[in-house]
C-alpha cells in the first residue's frame, strides 16, 4: 500500500542525497588539502621532534572525525524536522499518514557508520599528503615540480566534484522535464476554478434512508450560490487516490478476459462531464430519469470502447460486472466520453465506466461535490459551509480545489 507507493521515489531521493554527500566530501577534502598545505611547517616540525607519520595521520583523521561527527549530529536534528515535514506533505485532511519517527539503534548505527565513512573519505588523502613532507624541503620552499605534484590530488578531487555535479544537473533536468510534462499533460478535464467539497454523513444524525435526499438538498443549495457555474455529484473525484474496479464481461466477439478485463468505476450525476469539462463523443448523457427503478445504464471512456469493442459502436452494447454475473439484466452502454485520468497523472489511461449516481447500490456515507465557479475558490468556502449547514449542521466537510488534488 503506502510503502509500495512511495518506495521508489524515496530510493531515488536517497540516491540523490548520497551524491550530494559525495560532493560535500569532495568539498571538504579540497579544503582539508588546502589547510594541510598551510600546516606544512607545523607537520615538519612535529616530525623533527619525533612524531611518527602514523601518529600525525591519526591526529589529522581525528580532526576530520570530529568534524564529521558534528555534521552527523546536525544532520540528525535536520532529519527529525525534515521527516516530519515530508510526512505532512504525504498526508491529506482525509487520509492522515502516521509514521514512527523516533530514532532507533539502526538509525543511530547507520548515522555513526556514515560519519566514520565520510571522515575516512575526505580525511585519508589530505592526511597522507600532509605527512609526506621533510623539514629541509619546507624550509627552502617548494620548487615548481613539487608545487605541481602537490596539487595533483586536488585536481582529481575537483574533477570528481564536476562529474558528480553533472550527474545531479542531468537528474534535475529530467525531473524538470517530467514536471513540465505533468503540468501541460492533457488529463481529460479542466482542473482550474473547481472547488471539491466532500460531505461526510457517517457521523451525522441523518438517518440512512434520508441521506440520498440530503445529498440532493446540498446539491441544490450549492447550485444557488453566487458565482457557481455548475455543480456535480460523484462517488469519486479524479486523482483522489481512491479506486473502485471490477472485472467485466461484454457482449462482443473475443472480449478481454482475466486481468485484461479489469475496469474502473465511478458513479456520477448528469452534470459531471459539464462541470469537469470532459469532452463527450457519442450517445446520450445521464438524465434525472435514470433511477434505481429504470434499467441500468453506463457511459464508458474511449479506452474501454477501443479495448472491449474494437471496430464496433459500443453504444447500445451491454456488459456485466463480476458482482452481477448471475443477474438477468446487463448494463447498457448509452454514451462514450473522452479519456481522462482516474487515479494518477502518470498512469496509462484506464478503462473506465461511469454509472448514474442515482443507481448506486446501498447508501453512501459520503459523496463528493464539484463546483465550477467564476471566482477564486477561496471566496466561496464560507458560502459552501453555510449552505451545507442549512441542510444539517452535523455534516462534516472537506474542501480543497481540484488543482491542489
Amino acid at each position: 500500500g503506502l510503502r509500495r507507493q512511495f518506495e521508489k521515489p524515496l530510493y531515488i531521493l536517497m540516491a540523490i542525497v548520497g551524491l550530494v554527500l559525495l560532493i560535500a566530501c569532495s568539498n571538504i577534502a579540497s579544503l582539508t588539502l588546502a589547510r594541510a598545505t598551510a600546516r606544512n611547517k607545523e607537520i615538519a616540525v612535529r616530525q623533527a621532534m619525533g612524531a611518527s607519520r602514523w601518529r600525525l595521520v591519526r591526529q589529522l583523521l581525528t580532526e576530520c572525525l570530529v568534524l564529521s561527527t558534528a555534521g552527523a549530529l546536525l544532520g540528525m536534528l535536520f532529519a527529525r524536522w525534515g521527516t516530519a515535514l515530508l510526512v505532512s506533505y504525504l498526508s491529506t485532511s482525509r487520509d492522515r499518514v502516521f509514521l514512527d519517527l523516533t530514532p532507533d539503534l539502526r538509525i543511530l548505527g547507520f548515522t555513526a557508520a556514515i560519519a566514520l565513512l565520510t571522515a575516512i573519505l575526505f580525511g585519508v588523502l589530505p592526511a597522507l599528503r600532509a605527512t609526506r613532507v621533510s623539514l629541509a624541503s619546507v624550509m627552502k620552499g617548494p620548487g615548481d615540480s613539487e608545487h605541481r605534484a602537490r596539487f595533483r590530488p586536488a585536481k582529481w578531487i575537483v574533477a570528481s566534484q564536476v562529474a558528480l555535479s553533472l550527474v545531479l544537473l542531468v537528474a534535475a533536468g529530467l525531473l524538470l522535464r517530467s514536471f513540465t510534462r505533468l503540468v501541460t499533460l492533457d488529463i481529460g478535464f479542466d482542473r482550474n476554478n473547481v472547488l471539491l467539497v466532500q460531505a461526510d454523513l457517517k457521523e451525522s444524525n441523518i438517518p440512512v434512508e434520508q441521506r440520498p435526499a440530503a445529498y440532493q438538498q446540498i446539491e441544490a443549495r450549492l447550485r444557488a450560490l453566487p458565482g457557481v457555474i455548475s455543480v456535480s455529484r460523484s462517488w469519486n473525484t479524479p486523482i483522489s487516490g481512491n479506486t473502485w474496479n471490477q472485472f467485466i464481461a461484454v457482449d462482443a466477439p473475443h472480449p478481454p478476459t482475466g486481468e485484461d478485463s479489469l475496469t474502473y468505476f465511478n458513479f456520477i450525476s448528469p452534470s459531471y462531464f459539464d462541470t469537469l469539462r470532459t469532452g463527450f463523443l457519442v450517445g446520450r448523457r445521464f438524465t434525472d430519469l435514470d433511477s434505481k427503478s429504470t434499467p441500468k445504464v453506463a457511459i464508458v471512456n474511449e479506452t474501454l470502447a477501443r479495448k472491449f469493442f474494437p471496430g464496433l459502436d459500443p453504444v447500445g452494447r451491454t456488459f456485466r460486472t463480476e458482482m452481477q454475473a448471475n443477474q438477468s439484466s446487463p448494463i447498457q452502454i448509452v454514451g462514450v466520453a473522452k479519456d481522462s485520468k482516474y487515479e494518477s497523472l502518470r498512469e496509462d489511461t484506464l478503462p473506465t465506466a461511469f454509472f448514474p449516481i442515482s443507481q448506486m447500490p446501498g447508501d453512501a456515507d459520503r459523496e463528493n461535490f464539484a463546483l465550477r465557479i467564476a471566482t477564486p475558490p477561496s471566496t466561496l468556502i464560507a458560502g459552501v459551509q453555510n449552505a451545507v449547514a442549512g441542510v444539517n449542521k452535523t455534516i462534516s466537510l472537506d474542501l480543497h480545489t481540484l488543482a491542489q488534488q
